[in-house]
């Protein structure tokens, strides 16, 4: 991505005078740049297109083709699309299978029919050579020949129609489960396909590199004391657009990570009351050192990295919020409850850990800041606490 903008200001060389002497020069220029950037998003989109994605997301590559196409378009829903292909496909073959097998039964069932007058002829054949001279028993013999080939060869007849519907109908078989299962979710290793870890590493690097590129132009354009107020309206519309595209990812990246491993909440819903918190969480805690391992070598982007890894904190300590409410209403022990609010705190020293460790210096406030969830069982956590120490005296 560092490749494609420093192309990009190669490409403005040779402007500077241009656009401070004639201001008017950058709307024409922003067009260009934006231009090249939406072609650089839509084929990004292009590598994953197969997989699963958030409604924002297809939101943001509708609205980057319209405006690559010059027009507006009403954008698409990926997922109801492929569904729908799929089931269109499976309806039509099921239709055309349905009347095939039909005339496969038809056909066996006429040739049946064939084979049993065929027999009942040879034994009223047979039945009835005793009548004829030896000139006729030649006859006879020579047409039961004939029968019995005939016989045979549609009894082969009937067998292969038989081989080829079932044929027929193993290939419309898999042939709908291999659409199905391109047009759906198909997890792969701890859930992050390679060509989604290079999507979100290199929205990520767009978001940080083109701040630059249009601060360039846009200085140019204020020495020259400024141009149409349209200039600008386009880099503005492209962020967004980006940044929708990058949350479509992002929420794709962190389901997939999730579902990948254990369950914070079965953990928790399974663990004895007088269970040590580091059994409770080993598999879990396990899974998230792994995970970090994989991600550091799959996201090339730092911050790529650390927003799959708060998401997935996130997705824990919702799972961890959820069974914590659900203690709550059923009024079991306190216990369980005090786990889980262990269980969320030494997870987040974890989180906070490899955080620090990926960014060191870059490293912010709210990098560290502990997700929605967590905070609420915290405050949850402190007011059962207080209200505890009544009960209990």
């Amino acid at each position: 991505m560092d490749d494609i903008y420093a192309e990009m200001h190669l490409a403005l060389e040779g402007f500077e005078k241009i656009v401070t002497r004639w201001p008017d020069i950058g709307l024409p220029l922003e067009g260009i740049l934006v231009g090249a950037e939406r072609l650089v998003l839509l084929r990004i989109y292009e590598t994953v297109e197969h997989l699963q994605l958030g409604r924002d997301f297809r939101d943001a590559v509708s609205e980057t083709t319209a405006q690559m196409n010059g027009h507006k378009r009403n954008s698409t829903n990926f997922k109801s699309s492929a569904r729908g292909g799929v089931s269109k496909f499976s309806h039509n073959n099921n239709t055309k299978m349905e009347n095939f097998m039909s005339m496969a039964k038809d056909a066996k069932r006429a040739l049946t029919t064939f084979g049993k007058a065929t027999t009942n002829f040879k034994s009223s054949a047979r039945g009835g050579v005793s009548k004829f001279s030896h000139n006729n028993n030649t006859k006879m013999e020579n047409f039961m020949s004939m029968a019995k080939d005939a016989k045979r060869a549609l009894t082969t007849f009937g067998k292969a129609t038989t081989s080829a519907a079932k044929v027929a109908k193993r290939t419309v078989t898999k042939t709908t489960q291999d659409l199905r299962r391109f047009a759906t979710f198909e997890r792969q290793p701890q859930g992050l396909p390679s060509e989604l870890a290079a999507a979100l590493s290199a929205v990520k690097a767009m978001e940080m590199f083109r701040p630059e590129l249009c601060q360039r132009l846009s200085k140019w354009v204020e020495a020259g004391h400024g141009c149409d107020e349209e200039f600008g309206r386009k880099m503005v519309e492209v962020l967004g657009e980006l940044r929708a595209q990058y949350a479509g990812y992002m929420r794709r990246a962190v389901a997939g990570v999730a579902a990948s491993g254990p369950s914070l909440r079965l953990a928790l819903r399974d663990a004895r009351p007088d269970a040590h918190i580091d059994a409770v969480l080993d598999p879990v805690l396990k899974y998230v050192d792994d995970i970090s391992s994989m991600l550091a070598r799959a996201l090339s982007h730092r911050r790529a990295y650390v927003g799959v890894l708060r998401g997935l904190w996130d997705s824990m300590g919702s799972e961890a919020l959820l069974f914590y409410e659900e203690d709550l209403k059923q009024r079991s022990s306190w216990t369980r409850r005090v786990l889980a609010a262990g269980a969320v705190e030494r997870i987040g020293e974890i989180f906070r850990s490899m955080i620090r460790n990926q960014l060191e210096q870059e490293v912010k406030e709210k990098d560290l800041e502990a997700p929605a969830p967590i905070a609420k069982l915290n405050e949850l956590n402190s007011s059962s606490a207080n209200g505890g120490s009544i009960n209990v005296y």
